[in-house]
């Protein structure tokens, strides 16, 4: 489901650069909870609906 606010995902394909919050951090919604690579330029991820965080990848990977 692509509109799924449980699954947080990149819009393009991507590299995990870091988390910006601790795993497990409540936040409000349209929050900045990662960094990405995208062509060369940095970009935050932002969360779409509030809600604790739980992280499943690891900073560095490649996200698609």
């Amino acid at each position: 489901n692509d509109h799924d606010p449980s699954k947080l995902v990149a819009e393009t394909p991507c590299k995990l650069l870091r988390f910006l919050v601790p795993d497990g951090s409540h936040l409000d919604a349209d929050a900045p909870y990662a960094e990405v690579e995208v062509m060369k330029m940095c970009m935050p991820l932002l969360l779409p609906a509030s809600g604790t965080i739980h992280f499943v990848m690891s900073e560095g990977q490649a996200m698609q």
